[in-house]
């Protein structure tokens, strides 16, 4: 090698050593500021997919989905698989398409899909759990930490090789719920925005809320990815669903 091209390479390895990282997403200081900034995100996005992992009274439960939260429109499919039972529930237009097991669609004349209308007493009751529970809308765990969220600490680091801000939260559960018996009670979690500060990983522990006798629930993750991008979401074929009774 020539002593110029030498020196040039010398050069280059220690500016390279000698640079620094790139920065990652601001920090914010309180729960108010990140959720507003994040709520924008999200709203400009209106779609995402997810991850859900979890394990109650030590079996494990993983779900997939996809979610399109704009309003009017709002809908979601999601995957459920637990003890190597896979299931699958959509919400479209309100209404609530469940999967019918092979044993049970004597139920349904053999059809593979069960569904309750929106305005059932069951359809709005699942829909308002989905709606309301980790594996739904993120517009939903964001308005919970504006509530009651406080940010403990953070830090920036990356996630999956991207660089994210981290939070680590108390949420109080009294504020949140807007159950009296919930008074007093909080509950951690742990929030990792991207660079364009939009959710990439949501993290809650449970283990403090389980009463004597319930049981175990462990934390929850969920991971989202692809913001933004098309999601295909669709009530299954009219000839392959069965009315279920709506009370």
């Amino acid at each position: 090698m020539k002593k110029s091209a030498l020196v040039l390479v010398l050069a280059l390895l220690v500016s390279a050593c000698g640079a620094s990282p790139a920065a990652g997403p601001a920090l914010f200081g309180d729960a108010q500021t990140l959720v507003r900034a994040a709520t924008e995100q999200t709203g400009k996005a209106q779609t995402v997919r997810f991850s859900v992992a979890m394990t109650v009274a030590g079996r494990e439960t993983t779900a997939t989905g996809e979610m399109r939260f704009t309003e009017p429109g709002w809908a979601m499919k999601i995957t459920h698989t637990a003890d190597g039972v896979t299931s699958e529930t959509r919400v479209v237009d309100g209404a609530q398409y469940v999967s019918i097991p092979e044993q049970a669609r004597g139920l349904t004349g053999g059809k593979p899909w069960g569904r309750y209308p929106a305005d059932s007493a069951k359809g709005k009751e699942l829909g308002a759990m989905m709606r309301e529970s980790g594996q739904s809308d993120p517009a939903q765990v964001l308005d919970d930490v504006r509530k009651g969220g406080t940010i403990d600490r953070s830090e920036q680091t990356t996630l999956d090789g991207q660089q994210v801000s981290h939070y680590w939260i108390t949420v109080d559960l009294g504020k949140t719920s807007g159950l009296p018996e919930m008074a007093g009670r909080t509950a951690p979690m742990e929030l990792w925005l991207d660079a364009d500060q939009l959710p990439a990983q949501m993290l809650f522990d449970f283990s403090g809320l389980t009463s004597a006798g319930d049981p175990q629930v462990g934390p929850m993750t969920m991971r989202y990815t692809g913001w933004g991008e098309p999601v295909d979401i669709a009530a299954p074929p009219a000839d392959q669903v069965a009315e279920l009774p709506a009370g």
